[in-house]
């Protein structure tokens, strides 16, 4: 008999569920409490911000006085990290985080009797698996879709009729090869996409179920995703970056949603997207509320207008999805007479829709992501059979309070195996703080901390698999390099030949074997930082921290020691976590990058997405810089509601553009590679402008201060802020 695995899942669907305990839902409604805040996919909650016409949030306002503020999320992990966090009332969930935050206890069940509209719901989404746990209801349904084939018409006259174009290196119908012009989704569920195209063209293994394989079925599926991986341009999960690739980088085929192809269609883009013969897995989004939520008066009245057939057919026309409520497919002029029919709507049963299982104790067995040789793309490395997700290091709702001040306060953040992470932020904003309690030196005030998935709030320093590298080295004088790089194992009681050879080992790593019998005096700034990592390292730890390490080196041998660090941290192939107030050096040696402020995190992304989409003022201003235009000013300006950044290289000088202003300058600075502009505009406001100095030209004599310019700039330059709490 063969072992089975439901590798996607990775426990059996048979075994026992435990339903979490969960206080009763209310049988009445009092008066709405005047706020919501809710946690939404981009695009799902709209008012008008990008697109007048979409606006499902302004009536519902004026009619309960529940003002809404949406707080978008990317990837359901990151929803489920911000529900656990806490402060939000809802969260539109997706199936992989639906039973995740059912078992977890992050959300709570309702009563449908509250819900007129419950009784339009469509009779095929009501009984979900993904939201009815034990003979309780955890949410009312959202919205449902594929996710498709994306394509460009211009690459492919004809529509392509398969995965293989993505999976499989080929020339294409334009006579190229898709190498480096394909993309695939950073999620788990693309595994199971993965699954349909081995289902098809590997019948002989038998898949019936791309989230339940046997050991032989998940390593085909894993084969076919390592061969795709020298054909990926990158693996998405931003869907603005996304429709950025297809439309600047040269992207032409990729798994997709229905809002990407929308949106890019609307700007007349040549995509379109196809439902492949070998099928399409599939979401199901439910709206649940949050077990401690401040505002369930407002939630429950969301709950009921998010069913509305007008609202649900605006989503659907906006998102590319399918309404809940069948009668949302004709009582909306934006999605059309055929909105829903060419959505997808007849094809629920051809669907693999997302599902996750449990493990016998009733916890969700949540879909891993492929194996140590992609993880750095994909977020987890496989590192059992077990249920869980191993990461490096998870805060869950941490908080570290010195008297009334909250120097952390409530950190919610999983930090991968392998992954060179950094910790950004302004003097006091907390990111020190988080490096110490990781390390032991400081203790929890809430919340819990976990290592390679054990829990380690409680355990002393020497027993976490952790070392640290201070900004100030800490090498003792009076000995030397050896002895200094081997004293964490003399205190272990290694013997002295032993702990002399590991040592040099350490030493020859970070290129100072030839050092060993020197002082500290005796080296370098840059060569007593090295010394530091090098007695880190010798302890073999799986997560090397690094406090500010090159705060006191100049900057050119900072720059030299970041290449190392990377290079470094690359051969090992172990976590390395790095603190810094330093933008530039956080951006060119990270995987992924939190910025912190005022003790809490603003953001997590890759250096890149960071910097071309910031999230909240915070960040934009914080991380390079910004024009930040408040709501007064992007509508004066641009027409646009909402506030939103814009970098100074964006902006052209006296060249005709989509937008455009007339200023005056009122100062220049030379900076070598650019040159900065501060421009008054006519109507007041100040404006930031950067332009490339290029070899040989001069600026033109118009170009000082006291001169009259105009400048201009694209409007998908613009990135949509919001206001953190």
């Amino acid at each position: 008999m063969s072992k089975t695995f439901a590798r996607s899942s990775l426990c059996a669907l048979t075994m026992t569920i435990m339903t979490a305990h969960a206080a009763e839902p209310p049988t009445n409604l009092d008066k709405p409490e005047g706020r919501l805040d809710i946690i939404a996919w981009p695009g799902y909650i709209e008012r008008g911000q990008t697109d007048k016409q979409y606006d499902w949030v302004t009536q519902f306002e004026k009619e309960t006085g529940c003002a809404v503020n949406v707080k978008t999320a990317a990837t359901s992990d990151e929803m489920v990290s911000l529900m656990t966090k806490g402060g939000y009332d809802l969260v539109t969930a997706s199936g992989d985080a639906s039973l995740r935050l059912i078992m977890g206890k992050r959300v709570q069940p309702i009563n449908t009797a509250l819900i007129p509209n419950w009784k339009t719901l469509d009779p095929r989404v009501v009984k979900g698996d993904w939201f009815n746990v034990g003979g309780k209801v955890y949410g009312t349904p959202y919205q449902w879709g594929p996710n498709l084939l994306m394509y460009n018409t211009k690459t492919f006259p004809t529509p392509p009729d398969s995965w293989q174009v993505v999976f499989v290196e080929q020339n294409l119908p334009d006579g190229k090869s898709n190498k480096g012009r394909v993309q695939a989704y950073d999620g788990p569920i693309y595994i199971a996409d993965a699954a349909l195209f081995v289902k098809a063209t590997q019948p002989q293994l038998g898949i019936s179920d791309p989230y339940q394989l046997t050991e032989e079925q998940y390593q085909a599926v894993l084969k076919v995703l390592r061969a795709q991986h020298s054909l990926i341009h990158r693996y998405w999960h931003d869907t603005t970056v996304q429709m950025s690739d297809f439309k600047n980088e040269g992207v032409v085929a990729s798994s997709a949603w229905p809002y990407q192809a929308n949106a890019l269609k609307a700007e007349g883009q040549p995509v379109a997207t196809v439902f492949p013969k070998e099928g399409v897995t599939g979401w199901a989004d439910t709206t649940m509320l949050h077990s401690e939520a401040k505002h369930p008066v407002c939630a429950y009245k969301w709950m009921n207008w998010s069913l509305t057939p007008k609202v649900q057919g605006d989503v659907a026309a906006w998102f590319g999805s399918l309404p809940v409520v069948p009668e949302g497919c004709k009582a909306s002029p934006l999605l059309g007479e055929k909105g829903c029919e060419t959505n997808g709507f007849n094809y629920f049963d051809k669907i693999a829709f997302w599902k996750n299982a449990y493990s016998r104790r009733g916890q969700v067995c949540s879909l891993q992501s492929l194996d140590a040789g992609l993880h750095c793309h994909y977020g987890r490395s496989l590192t059992s059979l077990g249920c869980f997700m191993t990461y490096a290091v998870e805060f869950d709702n941490v908080s570290r309070l010195y008297g009334d001040v909250r120097a952390v306060d409530g950190v919610s953040i999983a930090i991968k195996d392998g992954e060179f992470f950094s910790m950004l932020g302004p003097s006091g904003s907390g990111k020190t703080t988080c490096l110490r309690l990781i390390a032991g030196f400081e203790q929890l005030s809430g919340g819990a901390i976990s290592i390679f998935g054990k829990p380690a709030s409680n355990l002393p320093p020497w027993e976490r698999d952790v070392n640290t590298v201070f900004q100030d080295y800490a090498l003792f004088p009076h000995m030397s390099i050896l002895d200094n790089v081997a004293y964490g194992l003399m205190v272990k009681g290694v013997n002295k030949k032993q702990r002399h050879a590991m040592a040099q080992e350490a030493l020859e790593k970070v290129a100072l074997g030839f050092v060993q019998q020197r002082k500290p005096s005796q080296l370098s700034g840059g060569q007593r930082q090295r010394v530091a990592i090098a007695r880190a390292l010798v302890n073999e730890p799986r997560v090397l921290l690094l406090d500010e390490p090159l705060g006191a080196l100049d900057l050119k041998l900072r720059e030299q020691m970041q290449l190392e660090l990377k290079k470094l941290q690359q051969s090992l192939g172990i976590t390395f976590i790095f603190v810094t107030h330093d933008q530039g050096e956080a951006l060119s040696m990270s995987d992924r990058v939190a910025v912190f402020n005022n003790g809490r995190i603003e953001q997590v992304d890759s250096p890149r997405d960071l910097y071309m989409r910031p999230r909240t003022p915070f960040v934009a201003g914080f991380v390079g810089t910004s024009n930040v235009f408040d709501g007064l000013m992007a509508e004066k300006l641009c027409g646009m509601t909402g506030s939103f950044a814009l970098r100074p290289e964006h902006i052209r000088l006296n060249t005709p553009g989509e937008l455009q202003a007339n200023g005056t300058i009122q100062a220049v600075q030379y900076q070598g590679a650019a040159t900065r502009f501060e421009l008054k505009l006519n109507g007041g406001e100040k404006l930031l402008v950067s332009q490339a100095n290029m070899t040989g030209e001069e600026l033109p004599a118009t170009l000082t201060p006291g001169q009259q310019v105009m400048v201009s700039w694209s409007r998908d330059v613009m990135v949509p802020l919001v206001e953190e709490r």
